[in-house]
């Protein structure tokens, strides 16, 4: 017959011939004592920012009620803004974010809004293939390393899928007024 742990409460067999079980034995040789409980004491995040989250209290041991600076609640645990991956409410349209360059807007444009593959021309009903720009934003960039400097917005709502067809036509027509 298997000898039993001699920490009260505890029924798991002993450990290598030792008079308690592998748990309390493991405890007892790191911290003296076979009931030793880790108590890590919780860091205060009350007042904290995390980029545009200002935590506000604490929800539970593992997660924070915070604000976003578009007035949005959100609960954010605390390893996601310790280690930076959470910065914001999650609502995208809310925050308008900056670019540097033609292409990161282009790819934000599909992270938004899909593949433009995946939506029709809005000229001709046809299957699109590109974003195409639509002119009309009063703070349009201009690329700078890209040849003829084509002209390009960071407002996703400010451009159209199109075929490749009438993209080159509208942009054609854009440039001939």
């Amino acid at each position: 017959m298997e000898s039993i742990c001699s920490v009260e409460t505890c029924t798991n067999p002993k450990y290598q011939n030792r008079n308690m079980c592998g748990s309390h034995y493991m405890k007892w040789y790191r911290h003296g004592d076979p009931l030793y409980v880790n108590v890590r004491p919780h860091k205060d995040l009350t007042g904290q920012r995390f980029g545009s989250l200002v935590m506000v209290s604490r929800r539970d041991s593992n997660n924070w009620n915070g604000l976003c600076d578009c007035g949005a609640g959100s609960v954010s645990q605390t390893g996601s803004l310790l280690n930076g991956s959470t910065n914001s409410c999650g609502n995208r349209s809310a925050h308008y974010r900056t670019a540097t360059s033609y292409n990161a807007a282009h790819d934000r444009l599909a992270t938004d809004r899909g593949k433009a593959s995946t939506h029709t021309c809005a000229d001709c009903g046809g299957r699109a293939a590109q974003w195409s720009y639509d002119h009309t934003d009063p703070e349009e960039m201009y690329a700078e390393l890209i040849t003829g400097n084509p002209p390009y917005s960071m407002d996703p709502d400010r451009y159209q899928p199109r075929c490749i067809p009438c993209h080159k036509r509208f942009d054609l027509g854009h440039l001939a007024r």
